[in-house]
């Protein structure tokens, strides 16, 4: 090999040359790669704002109507319940005017709550205008006839008459009649109330006895104000709108303040506003957008996001379904201009170029005379960080003459012994954590075979403050006494109450009553209609009062059928027994030692005793004394 070529080969770059010229070229490739990529993604990061900010918006209006939607129908479901087992009377007005009077203040959401009977007559309490003054409705006689309004006081007494409707009918109002038809919960539509200040919809519930003779029609009404008014205080982007349409294309509610129905006409005549006439352009050319793409209200489901333009600007809008179990299916429309976005996602830009710019210069002075100082110690601390990795924990780094080198040194041997004295006290404590979870588990697996095994059926049975009442647990034994599914219990509290006789149902729920308001123990001892066939029933159980005020009970069931059956036959036994002894025309005489345990008339007239008899003596055991 010749000296040039020694030489050529011997020619080496220097470490420090490597890192910088690398150094650079990686920044200034991927710094001006992040600065392109920054500028093209700014439609897209619009794009990812505008979608989560419409659905967290539907989000927060369709949460919203799901909780305004669902008290009416609660309130109306407690109601119900209360008329059909006696708690509430249904023909005694004063009862069920001073109990809705109570109830409507509970319920801020609902703005009446009423109850129609078959005669037509009315009870409603309900509030109004801005300051939520209380009023109370009733018919006379309360069967069709005029219809009362009253001012009440603080203590729910009538006061001043405020108005009288002649000849009132409940049983022709829609909400009575719709109830009625479906035999269960529904809905009203949308109607604008007489006074012509507001629209509201009532949710309404028919009420049968036990023996599913309809006793009237509960309802509830919220007034859809109260929805625009929570649209009202939502941050929609800058000039975002959102509105609620039905199906039909009618206006509901929207966060603009807009009235969804008309001022009154000559006539005094008012109508609802269609979204396509709403004076609100956002409204209007959105709900316009909307039918041209789909056709019609009806052909759109679930969620849905859209673009359309507006007066040359992009507007992002997303349009979700709102279905209710009872009837109502509402779409929510929100419309944010891409404007709201565009002018701080340009400033953004334009300061993001600046910093990449300024970061680009200083990285590469920094990374020239960085490289000439960090070769040596970062191969050093590199070589400990390699022998960490294999195991070897007691590997110092050592002092380093670089301040900043020989800190990070530091750390790394303080972060070597943590990680030490973490993975030990971690290995420690997972083993423990397994001991723990075997012996949960032997715990758990004898507790279930012990419920298992007992010839009584177990429950556990919550009854919340707020008076909703639940099972959490019943045994398989418990289900077998009940020829019930636990799927069943779990899913529907009545079914299991279903079962009391007809004739001890009061008695029991009466008892039951006693011993929640109480929080003393709870024993009953009954007959069931089980499977067609009655059983007797011992049931016993205990209370634990929470701090929230919840009561949970844990208690036992017991069939007690044949028990009861037996005990019945031994007195029936007895006393057959009784009548042929004392029938007998034989004297008879049974005792122990020189103790009478039975003697019978006859003995006793043999015996002489019969003027003591028949004197002092009326039964068996009265002549025992006597002998």
């Amino acid at each position: 090999m010749s000296t040039a070529s020694r030489n050529k080969a011997s020619v080496k770059i220097p470490l420090q040359l490597v890192l910088v010229v690398l150094f650079v070229i990686h920044v200034t490739f991927f710094v001006g790669l992040v600065g392109y990529l920054s500028f093209r993604n700014g439609q897209q990061a619009v794009n990812n704002v505008a979608q989560q900010l419409r659905s967290e918006i539907s989000a927060r209006i369709t949460e919203h109507l799901h909780t305004i939607l669902d008290t009416p129908h609660k309130i109306n479901q407690i109601n119900a319940q209360a008329l059909r087992q006696g708690v509430l009377d249904a023909d005694d007005p004063d009862v069920l005017e001073r109990y809705l009077w109570e109830q409507i203040q509970v319920f801020d959401s609902v703005t009446s709550i009423y109850f129609g009977n078959t005669e037509g007559g009315l009870v409603d309490a309900g509030r109004e205008g801005a300051s939520g003054a209380l009023y109370v409705i009733v018919t006379d006689e309360f069967k069709r006839g005029p219809f009362r309004k009253y001012a009440t006081d603080s203590a729910g007494n009538r006061a001043e008459l405020l108005a009288t409707v002649p000849d009132f009918d409940a049983r022709t109002r829609a909400w009575y009649a719709n109830a009625v038809a479906m035999g269960d919960a529904a809905w009203s539509d949308v109607y604008i109330l007489f006074t012509g200040q507001d629209m509201a919809v009532a949710a309404s519930r028919p009420v049968y006895d036990e023996q599913q003779n309809l006793l009237g029609v509960v309802s509830s009404d919220i007034f859809v104000s109260h929805i625009g008014d929570f649209m009202k205080t939502l941050a929609i982007g800058e000039t975002g709108v959102g509105f609620i349409v039905e199906r039909s294309g009618l206006l509901v509610a929207s966060s603009t303040g807009e009235q969804p129905f008309t001022a009154p006409d000559g006539n005094g005549d008012q109508k609802r506003l269609h979204a396509h006439e709403s004076a609100i352009q956002a409204v209007r050319r959105a709900a316009e957008f909307l039918t041209a793409r789909f056709g019609d209200y009806h052909a759109i489901t679930g969620a849905q996001q859209l673009e359309f333009e507006l007066d040359g600007q992009r507007q992002f809008l997303q349009v979700t379904s709102v279905p209710d179990e009872h009837g109502i299916d509402w779409l929510v429309v929100v419309v944010i201009p891409e404007s709201d976005f565009m002018g701080q996602i340009s400033a953004n830009n334009r300061t993001t170029a600046l910093l990449i710019g300024a970061a680009l210069i200083l990285a590469v002075i920094g990374g020239v005379v960085t490289a000439q100082w960090i070769t040596g110690p970062i191969s050093r601390l590199n070589a400990s960080t390699q022998a960490l990795a294999r195991g070897a924990w007691d590997q110092p780094i050592g002092d380093e003459w670089i301040s900043e080198i020989d800190a990070l040194a530091r750390s790394f041997d303080d972060m070597a012994e943590k990680l030490k004295r973490t993975l030990e006290s971690l290995a420690a404590e997972i083993a423990e954590r397994k001991r723990t979870e075997i012996a949960l588990q032997e715990n758990m697996a004898r507790y279930e075979d012990l419920v298992a095994h007992i010839p009584v059926g177990v429950y556990v049975f919550w009854i919340r403050a707020d008076g909703a009442m639940d099972f959490e647990y019943v045994s398989d034994r418990w289900c077998e006494i009940h020829q019930l599914t636990r799927e069943a219990v779990l899913a529907d509290v009545s079914v299991a109450n279903g079962l009391v006789h007809p004739d001890e149902r009061d008695a029991f729920l009466n008892r039951n009553r006693e011993a929640h308001l109480s929080q003393t123990p709870f024993s009953w001892k009954g007959r069931f209609v089980i499977g067609g066939e009655v059983r007797w029933l011992q049931l016993q159980s205990i209370p634990t009062v929470m701090d929230d005020g919840d009561v949970r009970w844990f208690g036992v069931t017991q069939d007690v059928t044949e028990l009861e059956i037996a005990d019945q036959a031994l007195r029936e036994s007895e006393k057959r027994f009784r009548r042929v002894i004392e029938g007998s025309v034989e004297g008879i005489l049974v005792h122990r030692e020189t103790k009478p345990l039975l003697v019978n008339p006859a003995y006793a007239h043999i015996m002489g005793y019969e003027s003591a008899f028949t004197s002092r003596c009326h039964s068996v055991d009265d002549l025992l004394t006597v002998a």
